[in-house]
């Protein structure tokens, strides 16, 4: 019992070690991202799945993995990077890049945003925010949708 228990804890740390090889064959130390600024610009972000929200029943509009996707609702290329600085660049569902800026707000409750040709910040609530998952809910006019993201 020992020995399958160290033979795991030897193949743990292996697959730690090798988690933190970055794609240049480089090293660098591992750090887990704790706070939710880290979370948040640890990486980059892309689309995983799109709903509508209406009186609180989701309706699916793009998931990553199905057929739902038509030429309407194609979010695969979108691509959202939040910069520990407050810059964000993304790539938004016509394959066009822009910039602008992001804050937390609200005890890090909503992320407020702007890209580079808007005046004022637009909010989101957030849903969920860890590693392996963003989620969040924008509401805009009579329509609220949630993003679901990923990590690239």
């Amino acid at each position: 019992m020992k020995k399958v228990t160290a033979n795991l804890l030897i193949i743990l740390i292996s697959l730690t070690t090798f988690s933190c090889i970055i794609k240049s064959s480089s090293y660098q130390p591992c750090t887990v991202p704790k706070t939710n600024l880290e979370v948040l610009t640890f990486r980059g972000w892309k689309v995983d799945k799109v709903n509508n929200l209406v009186d609180g029943q989701k309706k699916l509009i793009f998931d990553r993995g199905s057929s739902l996707i038509t030429a309407k609702n194609n979010y695969s290329n979108v691509r959202i990077r939040f910069s520990i600085n407050g810059m964000m660049s993304l790539v938004n569902p016509n394959n066009e890049f822009e910039t602008g800026n992001w804050r937390f707000a609200n005890n890090e409750t909503q992320i407020e945003s702007k890209k580079s040709d808007q005046k004022d910040y637009l909010s989101v609530t957030v849903d969920k925010l860890d590693i392996t998952r963003l989620i969040f809910t924008q509401k805009e006019n009579n329509s609220t949708q949630q993003y679901e993201f990923i990590p690239e």
